[in-house]
């Protein structure tokens, strides 16, 4: 009798204890950040800022070069229409809620600077897709920056 106690305890702890862990992993893995950084879009003679959303869930690549894109609002790029250059034009399949199968029209640009934690970034030849519709309600940001951008960012910070 003392022994089938000690057996119900032991299954009883190991599943409060796997609970737990359940609970904790369900908390801590696959939410996405949503932290701000400045980015600046640079070519052809002129800059512009814009404050953009550092997305862990944006996962597009472009197909040929697998470089990452980052994703920004019409309204950034029909006020730089100079990065529209047909020869630097790349096309973007992606997949989102209520769209199974879409393209978008994506441009490498001459460099785009991330801006994290006072120090800026250069990425040369990165790709930025174009939004149709707008990507941030209340206008807070105006890209959506591919997560591996940031993740490279702290990489190079040991090396510039």
């Amino acid at each position: 009798a003392e022994r089938q106690k000690n057996v119900w305890y032991i299954l009883g702890m190991g599943m409060i204890g796997y609970q737990v862990a359940a609970w904790w992993l369900e908390q801590t893995s696959g939410k996405q950040t949503t932290e701000i950084c400045k980015v600046r879009l640079c070519g052809y003679g002129r800059e512009m800022e814009v404050e953009a959303l550092i997305d862990t869930g944006n996962s597009l690549r472009e197909p040929i070069s697998g470089k990452p894109v980052s994703i920004v609002d019409k309204e950034v790029l029909d006020r730089f229409p100079e990065l529209r250059i047909p020869e630097k034009l790349k096309v973007i399949p992606y997949h989102s809620v209520g769209k199974t199968n879409g393209i978008m029209e994506g441009y490498e640009i001459p460099e785009l600077l991330v801006k994290i934690s006072g120090e800026s970034i250069p990425w040369q030849g990165a790709v930025v897709a174009i939004s149709k519709n707008g990507i941030s309600a209340d206008r807070r940001y105006q890209m959506i920056l591919h997560p591996d951008l940031c993740k490279e960012a702290s990489k190079k910070r040991g090396v510039i």
